[in-house]
């Protein structure tokens, strides 16, 4: 019996990393029209939020792109062996 591939899955955690990282997306507007892009590297302190937010956005953002190429990533056959 085959295996089944849960693309549902894939699919679920994409659409769950978004619509988070979507809430997250002021922080990411606020960082980049008010403070300079280095600043993303710096060390977080309680005056600016906005730096870990953005952060976790775009964090959330790559694990979704991530969750959609393994949804969409099929393996090829086995090699053939001699």
């Amino acid at each position: 019996m085959a295996r089944r591939d849960p693309r549902w899955l894939a699919a679920v955690l994409a659409l769950a990393g978004l619509a988070w990282s979507a809430t997250l997306a002021p922080s990411v507007l606020t960082w980049l029209r008010q403070h300079t892009i280095p600043e993303i590297v710096s060390a977080m302190s309680p005056d600016r939020p906005y730096i870990e937010e953005s952060r976790e956005c775009l964090g959330l953002f790559m694990a979704a792109l991530a969750a959609v190429a393994l949804g969409l990533w099929r393996p090829g056959p086995p090699p053939a062996t001699d």
